[in-house]
């Protein structure tokens, strides 16, 4: 399954795996940049806690705007 697949799913998803938090963690991390990345319980902290700048959202969330990003980049 690819990363985009794999979006696809979750993003359509009202649950998310233990697996599912430390994938995103991970691509978070070492492909988009966010060093601080922490994903707990399906909540994102894209600065490793919540801020004004980065509050915290639904896994489910930041896979739907991790596709949007992906679908546009590639037009």
């Amino acid at each position: 399954m690819t990363i985009g697949e794999w979006l696809e799913n979750l993003q359509g998803s009202d649950t998310s795996s233990e697996e599912d938090s430390q994938v995103m963690q991970t691509v978070l991390r070492n492909r988009l940049g966010f060093a601080k990345a922490v994903v707990v319980y399906g909540v994102v902290y894209l600065d490793g806690q919540g801020t004004i700048a980065n509050p915290p959202r639904s896994i489910q969330t930041m896979a739907k705007s991790l596709l949007t990003a992906m679908r546009a980049n590639a037009s």
